[in-house]
This record gives C-alpha cells, structure tokens and sequence, in this order.
C-alpha cells in the first residue's frame, strides 16, 4: 500500500507540474488518505504541504491553510523542524494575503528562529525576505530595506541567483515607492533577465508587472507596451492564482494609458471581486486604489474619491500604511483640485473632514539616503510571493 501511495504521490506532483491542479490534489489526497491508513506519519506530513502549495496556487486560501495547519502539527509531531520552519514560513504567506500582517509576522519570526537553529541558511533567507514585504506594506523602509539586504547576502552567499532576483524585486519596488524610478528600473531588469535565464514564468511575471509600472509613472507608454508586450501570453500559462491577479493590475493600468480607461475598470472590477472572494486582502485594497486612480483621472471624480476613502480606511485598520498613504495622496490632489474650482465650498460639504489625516509613514526622503548606500555596496533588490513546499 505504501508503494502505491508513493506512486499516487510522483504521478500528481508530475500532473501539477504540467497545470492539472485540480487531478494533482486529487492524487495526492488519494495517497495522503493511504499513507495515514499505513501511520507513515513523514510521507503524511510531506503530502499536506504539498496539497497545501497546489491549493493555494488555485487561490484556495482557507483550504490551504488549513491543510498547512495539519501540515504543521503534523511536522512538530515527528520532530521534523525543517518541515516545521517550511509550513511556520508559509503559514505566514497566507495571512499576509489574507491582511493579518502581525500574525504573518509572528510566523516568519518563528520560522527565521527554527531556521537559525538548524542551520537552514535558505530558510533563514526565505524568513528574511518575507519580513521585508510586512514592512513594506506596513510603510516601515528602512527596516524593510535592512530585512531585504539581510537576505540578498544571504541569497548570494549560498548562490540562490533565482532567489536573489526576487529579493532585487522587492528592492525594485522599495526604490519606486519612494521615487527613485531610474533605479527601480535597472533593477528590475537585471531581476527579469535572471528569471528569464532559469526560466521561472511566475516571477518574470511579476518583473514584467513592475516594470510596466515604472515605465508608466515616467510617462513611457510605447517603452511599457513594448516591454511588456509578452505580458499576457505569460498570463495565459500561469497556474498561479495569486500572481494572475497581480499582473492584471498591471494590465489595466497598461490599458488606460492610452486613453481606454472602460478596459481598465472593467479588468480592475473583476481583480477586486476575485480578490474579495477569495480573501486576498492586500490584493484587493491594491486593485480598489488602482480603480480609485482610474476613475478620478476619468471624469468620475466623486466615485473615485469615495473608493479611495474606503480603500484608506480598511488599509489602516489592518496596517497597510503604504497603501493608506498613497489613498491620502490620491484624495488630497483630486479634492484639492475640486476646492479650487469651487472656491466657496468647503471639505465638509463633501464629508472629506477627516481625509488629509496623514497615516503614519517614514519619509521617502529618509529612505532615499539609505537606499542609495546601499546600492553603492551591493546590487539593489523585490520579492514575489514565493511559496516553499
């Protein structure tokens, strides 16, 4: 029986290596359901991590971490901490999707200890890098910056190019946040041409989706549809639901640069209704705020306006100061240009009262300096959400 519960085992992860997600954790619930029966309780805890990984790739959320759930106990009964750090890490990965960033932050603590503690310099990397994107999220550079550089050293000192291209990523987005878009654009071409070189689809993906950001805000239009014109036949292979609906907002904001801001907002309304029902959290806030630029930069300023409020609210009740910071920016300028054409009107006559309460926030400028040192030392670095199995 355990011989053809490992066969069951090779076959689904050879089918969700080829995209069939759906006959792969078939298969592997198929063994997981012999392997109990036998109480070979290593090969139980292997499989629930790997039908934790093809689940979340189908953007399964609560299925995944409660397979990770089991996968953890399981883990922490036969002593296995390798496979326990893995499922603490991915643990972490989930309730960061799903807006819980001091639980996620919790569990990358945990799984940079265990890590340290056996030794597991990738895991420790791994940790790391993921502290970086709680950081980012919650506004904090400078520690996100020290988490990112922590890891990129790591990264190359074990010689996990791949990986270090991916802590570049992070680094890309960190250097565009706070205005440095020459940099972020080096940087996240020399990512992509490493994720080119090994041929990791997902996070071209995600360098194909920055870049196009960068190019856009340097009002570069012909050079972001150029770059990334093999943008959605990448999409179209992707079996992973969370960077689909990451590159989609790419997509839409590709769209409304040249003047089609109804391709735009009916790409952005599709993201934020299957981010919300799959409980992606800051996925949704993002798509909500990219919907809110749209919608004011076309005419619809009153709507655009109360999305962005609303954006900005539920993002500081979770933490997610940077995106709270970049609604307020949004809200300030468009109100401010409505108050100038209606001289006579006031913010509370729109109930914008509370609006230009700033979030807490470190200032780009404070940033600026160390990010530059930093990449004066070593080469600058994002992350996608790489999920360990």
């Amino acid at each position: 029986m355990r011989a053809a519960a490992t066969t069951l085992n090779n076959l689904a992860n050879a089918l969700g290596e080829r995209g069939d997600l759906s006959g792969s954790i078939k298969m592997l619930n198929e063994a997981l359901a012999t392997f109990r029966e036998v109480g070979d309780k290593h090969s139980t805890a292997a499989v629930l991590g790997s039908i934790a990984a093809r689940t979340l790739q189908q953007g399964d959320l609560k299925q995944g971490k409660k397979m990770l759930e089991e996968g953890l106990a399981a883990s922490r009964e036969i002593g296995d901490q390798e496979r326990t750090s893995t499922a603490l890490y991915n643990l972490g990965e989930v309730l960061r999707w799903q807006g819980d960033l001091k639980g996620a932050r919790k569990m990358y603590e945990q799984a940079e200890a265990l890590s340290k503690q056996i030794g597991d310099q990738s895991g420790v990397a791994y940790a790391l890098y993921s502290l970086g994107d709680v950081s980012t999220e919650e506004g904090s550079f400078v520690a996100a910056l020290d988490y990112y550089n922590q890891s990129i050293a790591l990264r190359t000192q074990i010689g996990e190019k791949g990986n270090v291209a991916e802590s570049q990523m992070a680094l890309a987005l960190l250097l565009f946040e706070e205005g440095d878009a020459i940099g972020a654009e080096n940087t996240v071409r020399e990512a992509r041409e490493e994720f080119r070189k090994e041929g990791i689809g997902d996070d071209e993906i995600l360098a194909d989706a920055l870049l196009a950001r960068i190019l856009l805000s340097q009002k570069k239009l012909a050079d972001a549809q150029k770059e990334t014109s093999g943008l959605h036949d990448l999409l179209a292979k992707s079996q992973d639901f969370s960077v689909r609906l990451r590159a989609s907002i790419a997509e839409a904001q590709l769209a409304v640069a040249p003047g089609q801001p109804q391709d735009a907002v009916r790409i952005l309304q599709t993201v934020i209704a299957s981010a919300k029902r799959s409980g992606y959290f800051g996925y949704q806030l993002e798509s909500q705020l990219a919907l809110a630029e749209v919608e004011t930069a076309s005419g619809k300023v009153s709507a655009g306006l109360t999305l962005a409020a609303e954006t900005r609210r539920a993002a500081q009740e979770r933490g997610f100061q940077l995106i709270a910071y970049k609604a307020t920016r949004v809200i300030a300028s468009k109100s401010t240009t409505a108050q100038k054409r209606q001289p006579k009107r006031n913010s509370r006559q729109f109930g914008m009262a509370a609006v230009f309460q700033t979030p807490s926030y470190e200032s780009p400028a404070m940033v600026r300096v160390i990010v530059c040192n930093a990449c004066a030392k070593q080469p600058a670095i994002e992350s996608s959400n790489g999920f360990v199995m």
